[in-house]
């Protein structure tokens, strides 16, 4: 097949080379010209946010200056009057006209000083500076007069903004203990702060680049707070415990906040702590104002950027089409050949692929139609075999264990296990059979089978073991593994045929990435990791292509009395462990399957022994009745009819529904006298587990046995949420009935988890 023409081939280099030489030059000017102005910018932006810094660290300053003169000449006027009172006797020994004459004396008129009031031992105002007529209030509430009253010490105390009780406005305190002679509390001088004259006196900084100026005390609160903000007065705002943090560690500073508790926006902020008080003066402005010029100008220089690349584009469009012109004849000729050879080799391509495709979409389709209905009679076939089962225990149970009829009832129960084995093989093909998950050893597995097998095969085949010691365990069913490698040793020994031939079984630890579980002959690829494998390797007569592409397909074999399931099984159950498959094989050389299940963490050797068990719930199969009343329910009306039968006879008085609409209907009517529910899970108009859930919104507490053929790893999602007491497996047998209702409603009070799954299960 020719090779496609590229049709730039065809055009002159020369057009090519001075095309990107122009491009190149144009794009490293306008590069240069926007990296210089970019450095230059980045300059501006800097030198804009020095200026920003200098000029809040010069006005946290002079802040702090004033706020030092302010509080020293208040603690001032404190210290003097508490003195003066002391000297004239005590604070008992003066009435309002005096101590109000007493602090005039002491020099008050201050504008940074809103009043000096003298409060009593008990909290009441005795006198207010310029005041003698009005009454004065109970302050005996105030956070100041506590503190004072209730610590000794003669410190001062600085106090958050408070609303006046006289004039109403928000004004923040300094105060100070007064003793009396025997070092008791006798009352307190206050100094009060209007925050009015601050706003006035800072409001011009305020007008400057979107500034903010604050005076906090080291506990938090903001006393003085420009622009005026009545929620920081009244407590709803505080500092944040940054600040406070930093303000502790460093004085004086200057730094960036992105993220401002009070303005909420970036600031840059400076603050000083005052000398000799607990207050902190701090000034900051916000960087989108401090910037703003820059951003102007920043905005302006690139618009003329992008109209500058805009016209510089368009004519360099201009040029390469001048030149682009001369070369127009040929590309057309080369696009139109190339054209032509594309459309070729495409349609060519797509063809193939159109065949190919349309194989494997008919072979998906074939195998998903057989699934569906293998599944379909599967869980039929499930139905019917309860219905004859069911009625062939009972009619046992009634007659004579020696008479013939019961040999023969014996006969066909047994026929009808084994119908209910070929139908879970059914359901392994399609991924739904009946398993029950726990960890193995492989090796254990390998050696019982074996010999088995060995005394079946013929003694011209060798079977020989080569197992790994120290093999990490499996999680999986016990029979259906058991089946993978019956089957794979079976199918090795009959493709021996006559010659005297080895059928050798392997098995180890092997670390797999994604590439090499890529190739596996199952659909559903597992993730990478550690495995367990077993390989089964023979020197039969080996299989052609043709035969390797069906080895899977289900019915089909190449065994004169075969049934064509055993490899249809073994691909279902890797699938439902999690695995992954790989086959060689060659015509009159032999044939390798190797099996790889994922590997958990507990580690045995060859040689351990398989626990035995006994069955789940043997412990619970007791001779007494049950005395109560069970609720069954089943679409079929044949499985119905024996199910009720089969509990009847397991000592309960039995309620039957014929699908989950009637058995809620049912329950709610007898909720108070039923004790257990058999319910189907697959029925029309509702489900088994929509109509579990509806009876437990009746009643939390109640007993719930879910009847299905399918895997309780298929049920796992969907009762994840309200999973049932109880879970049996058609077509189940009276003993397993009367086991699992028994464990449902007298074996644990703890809860229950299916062996396969963690599936938790509702304790009765």
């Amino acid at each position: 097949m020719s090779r496609p023409t590229d049709s730039r081939t065809m055009l002159s280099k020369p057009f090519y080379r001075l095309r990107r030489i122009l491009i190149v030059m144009t794009a490293l000017l306008l590069l240069i010209l926007v990296s210089l102005k970019g450095w230059d910018s980045y300059n501006d932006y800097c030198k804009a946010i020095t200026v920003a810094e200098n000029q809040s660290k010069s006005y946290a300053r002079a802040l702090k200056e004033h706020a030092e003169r302010v509080f020293s000449e208040a603690d001032h006027a404190l210290s003097n009057t508490a003195m003066e009172i002391t000297d004239s006797g005590g604070i008992g020994s003066l009435d309002r006209e005096s101590l109000t004459g007493l602090i005039h004396a002491i020099g008050t008129d201050s504008a940074r000083i809103g009043s000096i009031a003298v409060i009593g031992s008990n909290g009441r105002m005795l006198a207010l500076a310029n005041d003698l007529e009005s009454p004065l209030p109970d302050v005996s509430h105030r956070e100041y007069f506590i503190f004072h009253r209730d610590n000794a010490s003669t410190a001062l105390h600085l106090g958050a903004p408070i609303k006046s009780l006289v004039s109403g406005k928000y004004r923040f305190t300094l105060s100070k203990r007064i003793d009396n002679r025997s070092g008791g509390f006798a009352g307190v001088v206050l100094a009060t702060f209007n925050i009015d004259y601050f706003e006035k006196l800072y409001e011009e900084i305020v007008a400057g680049v979107n500034g903010r100026v604050s005076l906090v005390s080291l506990a938090g609160d903001y006393l003085v707070f420009i622009p005026s903000d009545e929620k920081v007065y009244s407590g709803a705002k505080k500092t944040a415990a940054f600040f406070r943090k930093r303000v502790a560690q460093t004085p004086a500073d200057t730094y960036h906040n992105p993220r401002s508790n009070v303005a909420g926006e970036y600031r840059i902020v400076s603050y000083n702590r005052l000398d000799n008080y607990p207050v902190v003066a701090i000034v900051s402005f916000g960087r989108d104002s401090a910037i703003a010029a820059w951003r102007k100008d920043n905005v302006i220089y690139g618009v003329i950027v992008l109209g500058l690349s805009v016209l510089v584009f368009f004519m360099l469009r201009l040029i390469l089409g001048g030149l682009r012109e001369r070369e127009a004849a040929a590309r057309i000729m080369a696009d139109q050949q190339a054209k032509l050879v594309n459309n070729i080799t495409e349609l060519e391509r797509s063809t193939e692929e159109r065949i190919v495709l349309e194989k494997q979409l008919l072979h998906a389709q074939k195998l998903e139609s057989l699934g569906v209905m293998a599944g379909g009679i599967a869980h039929d076939f499930n139905n019917l075999l309860q219905s004859i089962l069911g009625n062939m225990e009972m009619a046992a149970l009634k007659l004579d264990v020696c008479s013939a009829a019961h040999h023969y009832i014996a006969n066909a129960i047994s026929s009808g296990a084994h119908a209910a084995r070929l139908t879970n093989l059914m359901l392994t093909y399609v991924g739904k059979g009946i398993i029950t998950k726990k960890e193995l050893d492989l090796n254990t597995l390998v050696e019982e089978n074996v010999g088995l097998l060995r005394s079946a095969a013929s003694s011209a085949v060798t079977i020989e073991l080569s197992l790994s010691e120290q093999l990490p365990h499996i999680r999986a069913d016990v029979a259906q593994i058991q089946q993978v490698v019956m089957n794979l040793i079976t199918n090795a020994a009959e493709s021996i045929e006559k010659q005297p031939g080895c059928v050798r079984l392997t098995t180890g630890t092997q670390e797999c990435d994604d590439a090499f579980l890529e190739s596996s002959l199952l659909d559903e690829k597992p993730e990478a990791g550690r495995y367990v494998f077993l390989e089964v390797q023979d020197n039969g007569s080996g299989m052609s292509k043709d035969v390797l592409k069906r080895i899977f397909d289900p019915f089909f074999t190449t065994k004169f009395a075969g049934r064509g399931l055993g490899m249809s099984a073994v691909m279902g159950i890797m699938k439902t462990h999690g695995g992954a498959l790989f086959v060689e094989s060659e015509p009159g050389v032999g044939t390798t399957f190797r099996a790889l299940f994922p590997a958990v963490d507990s580690v045995s050797t060859v040689h351990s022994g398989a626990s035995v068990s006994s069955p789940p719930g043997e412990e619970f199969m007791l001779k007494s009745p049950l005395p109560a009343v069970a609720l069954v329910v089943d679409d079929e009306k044949s499985v119905l009819k024996i199910c009720a039968t089969m509990v009847e006879s397991c000592g309960y008085s039995v309620i039957t529904a014929c699908d989950g609409v009637d058995a809620i209907a049912k329950f709610r009517e007898h909720a108070a006298e039923i004790s257990v529910v058999i319910m189907d899970l697959t029925m029309p108009n509702m489900d088994g587990i929509t109509a579990m859930r509806q009876i437990y919104a009746i009643e939390p507490d109640a007993r719930v046995i879910l009847a299905s053929g399918f895997s309780k790893d298929d049920l796992d999602e969907r009762l994840a949420d309200h999973p049932p007491a109880g879970l049996i497996c058609k077509p189940y047998r009276l003993s397993e009935l009367e086991v699992e209702i028994r464990r449902v409603m007298r074996c644990y009070s703890a809860s229950i988890t299916f062996p396969s799954t963690n599936t938790t299960f509702r304790s009765p």
